[in-house]
């Protein structure tokens, strides 16, 4: 259990209320945002990922690589402390761990169109995972460095081993989005199951939850143009604290030296 713990005890854990487990770029960060509105504590990956990062690495690896114990529902409690919602990746990697954890958690699977689906992550993701620069960026933020690899591991099972930028790991990706997608319809009951559909608003979430529906509009964030923008900004200070780091390091580099030849 340890090797999963959160260094950041939780103060408390609540009963667990809904799983997403969309695959990514469906939809989830905006479904998240919903339920947040909605009055659900929500933790989600891009805004909880510090913690996450470091604490399903090792999950990951005991999964789908065989190096470990498989998460349990102690490890899952203290990742997520005393959220209520659990959402975005790597959750979906985890659909028979979460559902053993939490029987009683609703289901949310966030879906599109399959080649809608494909060209999002080809637009976002998959052009910050086929730079280079962005991982030797990475390396100046320890956070950063831990969510790039933690990245690369997601979207490579993902796509089964490809590189998932290519062409070639077109296939891949689109059986795995079926596979997943089918594989949430046939273990969970269809009475805690909501398979939800960017546009489809309030309502059907809304009576899944048993909630009122909210006089304000549902949100949409992480689209592709907030995307980019936040991971062009994103880089741009990685490489300034690139720059920091290096500037120190030659100046401690230039008074060795100063030092060293002083005593010649």
């Amino acid at each position: 259990m340890s090797e999963y713990q959160n260094p950041i005890q939780p103060r408390h854990t609540k009963e667990m209320k809904a799983l997403v487990l969309g695959l990514p770029r469906t939809g989830t960060s905006s479904l998240c945002s919903a339920l947040t509105i909605l009055g659900l504590k929500t933790f989600f990956e891009t805004k909880n990922g510090g913690i996450f990062s470091d604490g399903c690495r090792p999950a990951i690896d005991a999964k789908y690589r065989g190096d470990g114990a498989p998460p349990t529902k102690e490890d899952f409690d203290q990742i997520v402390g005393d959220f209520n919602v659990l959402a975005g990746s790597p959750c979906w990697m985890f659909v028979d761990e979460l559902l053993a954890a939490y029987p009683d958690a609703k289901v949310i699977l966030s879906t599109r169109p399959p080649e809608a689906w494909l060209q999002s992550l080809r637009q976002t993701v998959f052009a910050l995972l086929g730079s280079r620069t962005w991982g030797v960026a990475s390396l100046a933020d320890r956070f950063a460095a831990l969510h790039w690899r933690l990245l690369h591991r997601i979207y490579f099972t993902l796509s089964q081993g490809e590189e998932p930028w290519r062409a070639c790991a077109e296939r891949p990706l689109l059986q795995s989005y079926h596979a997943h997608n089918e594989y949430v319809r046939r273990r969970v009951p269809a009475s805690r199951l909501l398979e939800y559909r960017p546009g489809d608003g309030w309502g059907p979430l809304c009576a899944f939850l048993d909630v009122e529906v909210p006089k304000r509009p549902f949100p949409h964030t992480n689209g592709r143009t907030s995307f980019v923008e936040t991971e062009r900004a994103r880089y741009w200070s990685l490489w300034r604290k690139m720059g920091v780091v290096l500037a120190k390091g030659l100046l401690v580099v230039g008074l060795v030296l100063v030092l060293a030849f002083s005593f010649v």
